[in-house]
């Protein structure tokens, strides 16, 4: 029993800083400091839950899920939180004319993502399909 409380806090709290760090990427994008909101959510992905996009996005493609999955343990929930962050981060680097070889992995790797959302989750997303299409066009272009 400790052991299993143990792991719901955990997910708990990925779950929360996840919704914080896409909460206050949201939130620089309206108040017009876009970047800084970039760099800080980079910094605290990195700081408070070990994950460097930089790394991430060099995970080979065939290991990609079954690191986020097995070794990270997210859950569904949490690989979507994680996808919109890479979507706002990598959207927020093209709309600044910005498209380079991270922001075009980063754009990958959210595709990946959405696609095993796509094909796990019993329940439909329409928002989770028009951002598929969306990548798709992006990456196409």
């Amino acid at each position: 029993m400790p052991q299993e409380d143990y792991l719901l806090r955990q997910f708990d709290q990925l779950g929360r800083a996840l919704g914080s760090l896409l909460a206050g990427l949201i939130g620089s994008k309206g108040s017009g400091q876009v970047q800084d909101g970039i760099d800080t959510c980079i910094i605290a992905l990195k700081e408070e839950l070990d994950i460097d996009l930089g790394k991430l996005t060099s995970v080979p493609d065939s290991d990609f899920m079954d690191y986020l999955l097995g070794i990270k343990h997210f859950s569904n929930g949490h690989l979507g939180q994680l996808a919109d962050i890479m979507m706002e981060i990598a959207g927020n680097r093209t709309a600044g004319n910005l498209k380079d070889e991270f922001t075009t992995k980063l754009y990958y790797k959210t595709l990946m993502i959405l696609n095993h959302l796509e094909k796990t989750e019993t329940t439909y997303s329409i928002e989770r399909h028009l951002q598929i299409e969306r990548i798709a066009t992006i990456l196409a272009e």
